[in-house]
């Protein structure tokens, strides 16, 4: 985990040109397979996220910082299909930015005597003809991502409501897009970003066939959206990025797809970082 401002080249080398590996992010599945299940177990559904908590801990340790923020960042579809699975995705982030299983009470449980500086966001997302294909906490600055005012969080969550969709597939590079350009507003030690999604991105590569996707001719603006995010975000800030899928089979082929882009926008850093070293 870099401190903001951190170091592009290093975040690239340790992803290592050649290795195959994606670097520093994760992708994450949830367990259960059908939307009624999905999110109804605790912590442990997030295995990315203690895994980046773990890496914030041992930050905490090896440098010996005392204060400590974490920003997280969630993107939830906001569509019509996710009605049966969205109620309970509300309730899992009240655990995590509340209470005795949260971010914070975690973190500084396992690590006495620092403090622990907890930065939330939330954008919902639907699909390309809907007319409120976002919506932010702020209507009136919504690249003011982040708040530490968790009751503002509470409240907006609460009035999330599923509708819209129309086809299967649903505008990820919307949201996704939308992040990068609030690049400005990540501070924390330790960035994330979990996507909750029951629905693949558009573009024939990102579903299996027999999905419906009335705008498949936007496969290459996903491919790009993609790659900018890793290349802009993820990378340069040290951030990690979840997949919480709500329809593991339905999502299977865009993270298998993503995974090959996040490895080349991470070849490719770590290749530009290695040719300005050997630069005279």
């Amino acid at each position: 985990l870099s401190a903001p401002g951190g170091d592009p080249e290093a975040a690239a080398a340790s992803a290592g040109a050649s290795s195959g590996g994606a670097g520093p992010w994760m992708l994450q599945g949830c367990e259960s397979q059908s939307s009624s299940d999905v999110l109804r177990g605790r912590w442990d559904e997030f295995q990315g996220v203690q895994e980046q908590l773990n890496e914030a801990r041992k930050m905490v340790l090896t440098e010996g910082l005392r204060d400590v923020t974490v920003d997280v960042a969630f993107l939830v579809d906001c569509t019509g299909s996710m009605a049966p699975a969205l109620g309970m995705v509300k309730a899992q982030l009240g655990e995590i930015v509340r209470g005795e299983g949260s971010i914070k009470a975690r973190l500084e449980a396992q690590t006495s005597g620092i403090s622990v500086k907890l930065r939330v966001a939330v954008v919902g997302f639907r699909d390309v003809q809907d007319s409120e294909k976002l919506e932010h906490r702020m209507r009136d600055a919504p690249h003011q991502l982040f708040t530490e005012d968790l009751d503002s969080i509470d409240q907006f969550v609460a009035q999330l409501t599923p509708r819209g969709g129309g086809d299967t597939c649903e505008d990820i590079i919307e949201v996704l897009s939308h992040v990068v350009t609030c690049k400005d507003a990540w501070e924390g030690n330790a960035k994330i970003v979990l996507l909750v999604t029951d629905a693949p991105c558009h573009g024939e590569q990102f579903h299996d066939e027999g999905v419906r996707d009335d705008r498949v001719n936007l496969g290459q603006r996903s491919e790009k959206a993609w790659m900018r995010f890793f290349s802009e975000l993820a990378i340069p800030l040290d951030l990690s990025l979840l997949l919480c899928s709500c329809n593991p089979p339905l999502t299977e082929r865009m993270a298998e797809r993503v995974e090959s882009i996040a490895v080349q926008a991470y070849d490719a850093a770590a290749a530009a970082a290695a040719a300005a070293a050997a630069a005279p």
